[in-house]
């Protein structure tokens, strides 16, 4: 414990006193008034990013006390790839050889999916984990039929199936999806995909960062894919088959198979696209249970307001994020440096922006634990400061 200690104290006088301020406040938040959310709004160059770092040494500190031997997890959720790769090592409060093995991420891994795979080496003398994520591609499952090594995540695991051993030619077209990568380039990654799957001793050419597939995920998988695919889920799958009875999802995609998907063909076909949506769905949902963390970071969330509304909701990929972030037994730390404006006008409006309502579902998220009548003296109020300020100007 000395030497770790060594660790957050010399993260702890890096920071600046507002920002000591800043994570003692947080920290007594969390664990003195079991608060389970919480928002940190700087203006840009205050240092948000160096205060969740303080918050992660501290928040570890108090974990490593209470659970000295378990797994400390922090996953950090931004817009993109470009953020990740710049904040993500500024999260870790430890230096030199103790930092090693601390932070896992890498661009091939910035999705929910990718917790099919078995994870990195934790280092095992501090026991703590810093992931990264990007909710555009791994929450929003509406907009994309995945990234390539996604697509031959899901051919892997469908591979063994005895159902579908007469039809791999047609499921290796339909996991290729789109022109984008050579025909020759998608066949060499399948083959060195499910070689590395099948011979222990074979060393990939072509794809060198495949790795292998935690073994309850495949279980899960496929548990998941013995029930019925629901028609209002894949309704153009259905259509294209003319059958009326909903089916399995093994079953769907073996009549799919039998229907014929070939190279002439498989890139513009709706019904393919539609199933490799849902596909993903059923994966990111059997990986769910391995998305935990003592904090999870959503830096800059005004960029994805959706994984912040409490309602249920349509998109599967959202409603799973929204699922996550509201555990029992995680915090949420928020990060902005955009602030609300005052009022919504006409041009707002016009662009689908409503600046009230954006701040009410923040507040909404942070506070879930209020009841409607809560909320109700909350509008009371509002209104009657709003008219207050009203009235002053007069």
């Amino acid at each position: 414990m000395r030497e770790i200690q060594s660790h957050i104290d010399a993260t702890w006088a890096k920071l600046k006193d507002f920002q000591k301020a800043t994570v003692n406040y947080t920290i007594e938040q969390f664990f003195d008034h079991d608060r389970d959310k919480m928002l940190i709004a700087d203006e840009v160059g205050l240092g948000k990013t160096i205060v969740s770092r303080g918050i992660v040494a501290k928040m570890y500190e108090e974990h490593h006390k209470k659970h000295p031997k378990k797994p400390f997890n922090v996953i950090y959720i931004c817009s993109n790839q470009a953020i990740a790769k710049q904040n993500i090592d500024k999260l870790n409060f430890l230096q030199g050889d103790a930092a090693l093995n601390i932070v896992d991420y890498s661009t091939n891994d910035d999705r929910i999916t990718a917790l099919a795979y078995q994870p990195r080496e934790i280092n095992r003398e501090f026991n703590i984990r810093i992931k990264a994520f990007t909710p555009g591609t791994s929450f929003d499952q509406n907009t994309s039929s995945g990234r390539s090594d996604e697509r031959v995540l899901l051919l892997r695991l469908l591979y063994e199936y005895t159902e579908l051993n007469n039809f791999q030619s047609q499921l290796s077209w339909l996991f290729k999806n789109n022109r984008r990568m050579r025909d020759d380039n998608w066949s060499n990654m399948v083959m060195d995909a499910i070689m590395f799957d099948t011979d222990p001793n074979y060393t990939p050419e072509h794809y060198w960062v495949v790795r292998p597939i935690r073994p309850e995920i495949r279980n899960a998988f496929r548990r998941k894919l013995n029930l019925k695919a629901k028609k209002n889920v894949v309704p153009h799958c259905y259509s294209h088959l003319k059958i009326e009875q909903e089916v399995s999802w093994v079953e769907l995609l073996t009549k799919l198979c039998e229907a014929g998907i070939g190279k002439h063909d498989y890139w513009n076909r709706y019904e393919l696209k539609e199933l490799l949506k849902a596909l993903r769905v059923i994966l990111s949902e059997s990986c769910s249970k391995y998305l935990q963390a003592d904090l999870f970071i959503l830096d800059e969330f005004q960029r994805y307001s959706k994984l912040l509304k409490t309602e249920i909701q349509d998109n599967p990929g959202i409603e799973l994020a929204r699922q996550v972030l509201n555990k029992e037994d995680s915090k949420v730390l928020l990060l902005s440096a955009t602030p609300f404006k005052p009022y919504t006008n006409d041009f707002d409006e016009l662009h689908g922006e409503s600046h009230y309502s954006e701040f009410k579902q923040l507040l909404k998220f942070l506070l879930q634990d209020k009841c409607q009548e809560f909320w109700k003296y909350y509008e009371n109020d509002r209104k009657v400061f709003f008219n207050a300020l009203r009235r002053s100007k007069d």
